[in-house]
């Protein structure tokens, strides 16, 4: 994930829920779960063959699950915390790529 990515959506801050997504994402260890969880997710869905692969598909879909919760962390998320609902994002983003890829 990118750098910019977790700062520049962080300003301007206006809800609980974008405050609890920011300090989320500001904490590596929390980010580097997450991966991990997404990477395992990715490794056994048969989306990819390779580690170089499965890094690529996590990578893309961590960057669109972070863009889509930012963009409904307003109207979605109800304090059932961060972690779990941004699993639920990226398992929604996973079975889009693999129906698309079908």
């Amino acid at each position: 994930m990118a750098e910019e990515q977790r700062g520049e959506r962080c300003g301007g801050i206006t809800t609980d829920g974008k405050v609890q997504l920011c300090h989320y994402l500001a904490n590596d260890d929390q980010v580097r779960q997450l991966l991990a969880v997404i990477g395992s997710y990715v490794s056994h869905s048969g989306l990819a063959s390779t580690r170089h692969e499965v890094d690529d598909i996590t990578s893309a879909i961590v960057s669109a699950t972070i863009v889509r919760a930012f963009d409904i962390v307003e109207t979605k998320y109800q304090g059932q915390g961060i972690h779990p609902w941004l699993l639920r994002i990226a398992h929604g983003m996973r079975n889009e790529m693999q129906a698309r890829k079908q």
